[in-house]
């Protein structure tokens, strides 16, 4: 009978956990789309603010290095609003995208410590990967 109540005491703390658990993820979930909306819909600025303030915390930036990253944010947002506005082909856009994106990779490179850019690089690739599921997702 002991035994029965710890089994079920700790059904009981693992379902709670499990749950607390959900909740988190779909708040995170929540919290991420909420993001890319207001993204979307904001100035080269505000996207370099809160580029720069993700990577403070994700990338433990000093606070020298918190205001090279946000130049370097803040010029790569704002080539990027003036190819979106370009009357180029949305291919063209991408070779382009990509080409600032390496660009802004060796300056962010520079910036960074060697951790800290290999951090960096990680989150990146999670996020393409992201990118690419929901994508495959849509279609």
């Amino acid at each position: 009978m002991v035994i029965q109540l710890i089994k079920t005491s700790r059904m009981k703390t693992l379902r709670s956990i499990l749950i607390a658990m959900v909740m988190l993820v779909s708040a995170n979930t929540i919290y991420a789309q909420g993001m890319q909306e207001t993204l979307q819909n904001s100035t080269p600025e505000e996207r370099a603010e809160a580029q720069t303030e993700v990577m403070k915390e994700k990338l433990e930036l000093q606070d020298n290095q918190y205001n090279q990253v946000h130049e370097i944010n803040l010029k790569y947002a704002n080539k990027v609003e003036q190819l979106k506005s370009s009357s180029s082909s949305r291919r063209d856009k991408f070779n382009k995208i990509k080409s600032l994106q390496d660009e802004k990779d060796k300056e962010m490179k520079g910036a960074l410590s060697e951790e800290q850019f290999s951090t960096y690089e990680d989150e990146k690739r999670d996020i393409m990967q992201e990118v690419k599921k929901r994508l495959s997702e849509g279609s």
